[in-house]
């Protein structure tokens, strides 16, 4: 479960910036965090899955002004 959220958050980060040495390190440190909360948490890989992470993800872009 842990290798697909993140791998769906690699792909996030690349939808979002394109290429991968264009990902700035707080979008990673961001993406840590996101998937901190989620692994603390019980993360269930379903539908709803990929949207929560896209949420949890852009808010933490926009609270490091990504």
């Amino acid at each position: 479960m842990r290798a697909q959220l993140l791998k769906m958050v690699l792909d996030l980060l690349l939808q979002r910036f394109g290429q991968a040495d264009r990902v700035p390190d707080g979008a990673t440190e961001a993406a840590g965090q996101v998937l901190d909360d989620l692994f603390e948490g019980s993360a269930y890989l379903n539908a709803d899955t990929r949207l929560d992470l896209q949420v949890r993800l852009e808010r933490a872009l926009r609270e490091r002004g990504l």
